[in-house]
């Protein structure tokens, strides 16, 4: 179960992050960009810090596309994969084309579904199921 709430509009810009696992509750909020400075976590009472602090980077390298390409051309210039592929876009994209359908439609859906033939498939909006404004499933 997962709830996202994204806006463009909002006057804070501050982006927030939550996962509320077993163990500990850990959160990130910044503006533009994060290091792990960043991050908090709160265990839940009886997890000792070193469990609950498992999960930290041994590195702190600030977030960003810089970052991100600079990690792909390095790959590259090494003849080695890159840390993410193709693959690992697609996932992430089906997941934000699973959220708006989901949004538009009402109802929960299943990656299977996301598939040539489905109308979120090719376009965020369904191919235009979505009228901009009205917040309203067309047709």
């Amino acid at each position: 179960m997962v709830s996202v709430v994204n806006s463009v509009l909002s006057p804070r810009e501050v982006s927030y992050l939550r996962f509320d696992f077993t163990d500990a509750t850990v959160e990130v909020s910044h503006l533009y960009g994060y290091d792990n400075s960043h991050w908090t976590w709160t265990p839940r009472t009886g997890v000792a810090e070193e469990q609950a602090t498992a999960w930290l980077p041994t590195t702190d390298v600030r977030s960003g596309h810089t970052v991100q390409l600079a990690s792909f051309l390095d790959a590259m210039d090494r003849g080695e994969r890159p840390e993410v592929s193709g693959h690992d876009g697609r996932i992430s994209l089906e997941l934000i084309t699973g959220l708006y359908e989901s949004a538009i439609s009402g109802r929960p859906v299943l990656r299977s579904e996301l598939a040539p033939g489905n109308p979120f498939y090719e376009h965020l909006d369904g191919g235009g199921r979505y009228r901009a404004g009205a917040n309203v499933v067309a047709g």
